[in-house]
């Protein structure tokens, strides 16, 4: 425990956001010493010593401190803007909602939590990093909610009620794998589907019907093929066998998605 390796010189310990409730709760009335927890800021999503918008920030050389600020999205993100920012101690990218637990601190000090601290820095104006702080600290007494209905930025707390972060990994893993499957092993790609009706494959590699045994999903979850299911090509007939990049039709497979993967028995 860091209050074990600091000792008396440790004046108070900040406390992740990504910790639920009851475990701040828990450690507020627990730990030998005071709490902090953040009560509004940004959330960072990624951080890297790294200058990755500008070279001259990092260059000891450079004349040129002047922290960088701009919006990062990508097609995996739906184009969501992500406030990003570069300094001379590398590259933060934030979530595009503010983390605000200020309308939810009664337990919390109930619990004896020490400090809450408001993160005003990217609302800053000019010089003045904390705008409007004596209007903020007294809404925070006498009325939060309206302060977070009202907060400049869209609000959330992602993981004060329960911290689902864990349930994400299956999902990551199944995503390598049928990253991995597409490369190596898999057959053909799902392009499209409409429920009750057909399924639209793409071919990825040459295979005969009668090696095909399931489907693999996004998820991870894998789905056997039914026995009475043919495949046709675009002219409507059945085929036994297929070339790559051929596009294949069949009934309505339940569960099969776009970017599910047609495996082969035992791998082929």
């Amino acid at each position: 425990c860091w209050c074990e390796i600091f000792s008396d010189s440790l004046e108070r310990l900040i406390l992740s956001i990504e910790l639920p409730e009851q475990k701040l709760i828990e450690y507020c009335q627990t730990l030998p010493i005071g709490c902090e927890v953040l009560g509004v800021g940004q959330i960072l999503l990624f951080y890297s010593p790294r200058s990755l918008l500008s070279q001259h920030l990092l260059d000891s050389e450079s004349q040129q401190k002047v922290p960088l600020q701009t919006t990062v999205s990508s097609e995996d993100s739906n184009n969501r803007a992500f406030p990003t920012l570069e300094t001379v101690h590398g590259t933060f990218m934030f979530l595009d909602k503010d983390q605000f637990i200020l309308d939810k601190l009664d337990r919390l000090q109930e619990a004896g939590l020490h400090t809450v601290c408001l993160d005003l820095r990217h609302l800053g104006k000019d010089a003045d990093v904390a705008v409007d702080i004596e209007q903020i600290c007294s809404q925070i007494l006498t009325d939060p909610i309206s302060l977070r209905k009202n907060w400049p930025r869209p609000t959330r707390s992602p993981f004060f009620n329960v911290n689902r972060t864990t349930s994400i990994f299956s999902r990551m893993k199944s995503k390598h794998k049928l990253i991995q499957y597409r490369q190596e092993v898999g057959l053909a790609e799902v392009l499209a589907g409409e429920s009750g009706n057909y399924v639209v494959f793409h071919s990825l590699r040459p295979f005969a019907v009668s090696q095909l045994e399931k489907i693999i999903v996004p998820t991870g979850e894998e789905i056997e093929i039914p026995e009475e299911i043919v495949f046709r090509n675009l002219n409507g007939q059945v085929i036994e066998s297929c070339d790559r990049e051929q596009i294949l039709i069949t009934d309505w497979i339940k569960k099969a998605m776009p970017g599910s993967l047609l495996l082969g028995k035992n791998g082929e």
